[in-house]
């Protein structure tokens, strides 16, 4: 993806639709089977639909706080847990992209690091909730290719994005 001059602010990009509905789908089972109760009149049918409710609550609030910028110089990337972490294109040194579970770390995720010496930490981007889309716009400013055969699922680009 090719930023014009004109374009200072950006893409914006926030968690997808389908991402929500993994959420309700999640949540819906306790909130099913309280309202079930409740209309066959057992105990602690609104305590299961109350659950459901909040379990949504939270999960709409999590993914609420994900957020992906693509500026014309600069990714910035905004999680619940590690806060807003950005990078300028022309400080990214490597990408790594992984598909494998390791802990407290997304099972789909985007590893943009900076040159040694930047003191830039890198930036994790949970791809499992933004959209094709971003994803795309993403893989294309940063031309990853996908390559199956890595070992651990991952792409390892050490090339300069497009600017």
């Amino acid at each position: 993806m090719r930023i014009t001059a004109g374009d200072t602010a950006g893409r914006h990009f926030t968690a997808c639709g389908s991402a929500y509905l993994v959420g309700l789908v999640v949540t819906g089972v306790p909130l099913c089977g309280g309202l079930y109760g409740v209309f066959r009149g057992m105990p602690g049918s609104w305590n299961m639909m109350i659950l459901g409710i909040l379990g949504y609550g939270v999960w709409c609030g999590w993914l609420g706080y994900f957020r992906l910028t693509i500026g014309k110089d600069t990714i910035t990337y905004r999680a619940l847990f590690r806060g807003t972490t950005s990078i300028a294109l022309s400080q990214i040194w490597q990408v790594k992209y992984h598909c494998r579970p390791t802990p407290f770390k997304p099972t789909i995720r985007l590893e943009i690091e900076a040159q040694p010496g930047m003191g830039c930490k890198p930036i994790l981007i949970n791809l499992k909730v933004f959209s094709r889309e971003a994803r795309a716009r993403l893989s294309e400013l940063l031309d990853i290719k996908a390559n199956s055969s890595a070992p651990g699922g991952g792409v390892l680009v050490t090339q300069k994005p497009k600017l």
